[in-house]
């Protein structure tokens, strides 16, 4: 119980340094901490000071690399897509809830993730690891909804490809194709989602270099 309530207080920080806490939360945080290890060191590394910020990013990045590695992933979509996605969704911060209810560092709702994984969402949302591999699964699952729907996928080129999924990791699956697979036809707020990961690739390719 001591380190249950360790561990929420936390979590709670966690929240209000990245400036997403709100009291809705805290019943969900109790009923999501989970008691591995990797998720306690990972709050921990939340709420540690700036100078580890570096350290708490390489940890996302190496959680990546292994689920990466198990998940037969597109190969227009890489590792680095991945960490620029998890910087758009939620900022590094494995508590993040946003007000239509999707949690976790891949901003997963209750929907997506039943659509590839059989764990309990509300237990789960809020660990990294499973946040990630989760998110992971849900774009194989997008890739290959585009692949059955849409008439010319395998002749698209990467790029157009990436802008597909990631329209429907935001915006739905079934919007983007009742739109004509044209991210132009989209709203602003998706359209705005892909530039951003645009932008937080090219943050994380510079970090990396």
């Amino acid at each position: 119980m001591k380190l249950q309530r360790n561990l929420l207080m936390l979590a709670l920080l966690a929240s209000l340094q990245f400036g997403n806490y709100s009291g809705k939360t805290d019943a969900n945080i109790k009923r999501s901490l989970a008691p591995s290890m990797k998720y306690e060191n990972y709050i921990q590394y939340v709420c540690k000071s700036s100078e580890n910020t570096e350290q708490k990013k390489d940890e996302i990045y190496e959680i990546i690399e292994e689920i990466y590695e198990k998940i037969d992933m597109p190969e227009y979509i890489s590792r680095n897509h991945i960490r620029a996605m998890i910087l758009t969704e939620s900022q590094d911060n494995p508590l993040a809830m946003s007000k239509k209810g999707a949690r976790g560092l891949m901003q997963l709702t209750i929907e997506a993730w039943k659509e590839v994984d059989d764990s309990d969402y509300f237990l789960k949302a809020f660990d990294p690891y499973k946040s990630i591999e989760v998110g992971m699964k849900y774009l194989k699952w997008i890739d290959n909804y585009a692949r059955k729907k849409h008439p010319s996928w395998d002749s698209l080129p990467d790029e157009k490809k990436r802008e597909i999924i990631f329209a429907s990791y935001n915006g739905g699956s079934s919007r983007v194709k009742y739109r004509g697979w044209e991210i132009t036809r989209m709203p602003p707020e998706t359209r705005n989602y892909i530039s951003k990961i645009e932008r937080n690739l090219l943050q994380v390719e510079k970090k990396l270099n």
